[in-house]
């Protein structure tokens, strides 16, 4: 149903089945993601890696947390490249957005879900 990028189960044990619970955590996601993103795409043109590094090491465990072991992978791989493969960053930045977009559908979806 939901499952290519968006793992609710974990999500579930987090919150214990919480609905209300899951849905602020999931509001949260749906909010920052975009600009979590974009602030990264800047932070890596500007050079300030040292930031860019905080800033993905800071929000790839958050996705782990809910159930989005694609966007964890993505921004682990581009922590990773801080300190000697910078210019792969901003394509995994760019799968990162388009990784979102469909989550946002897979999220929608459960949310409505939740709903029933």
């Amino acid at each position: 149903m939901f499952n290519t990028y968006f793992n609710p189960e974990q999500l579930e044990i987090l919150t214990d089945k919480d609905p209300e619970l899951t849905k602020e955590l999931l509001g949260i996601y749906l909010d920052e993601t975009e600009m979590v993103i974009a602030n990264a795409k800047q932070l890596h043109a500007s050079g300030t890696f040292d930031e860019l590094k905080k800033l993905l090491h800071k929000h790839k465990s958050s996705y782990q947390m809910i159930g989005l072991p694609e966007m964890y992978r993505l921004m682990a791989s581009a922590e990773s490249r801080i300190g000697g493969a910078e210019a792969d960053i901003p394509g995994l930045l760019d799968e990162a957005l388009v990784v979102h977009k469909q989550i946002i559908f897979e999220i929608e979806d459960y949310l409505a879900y939740l709903g029933k």
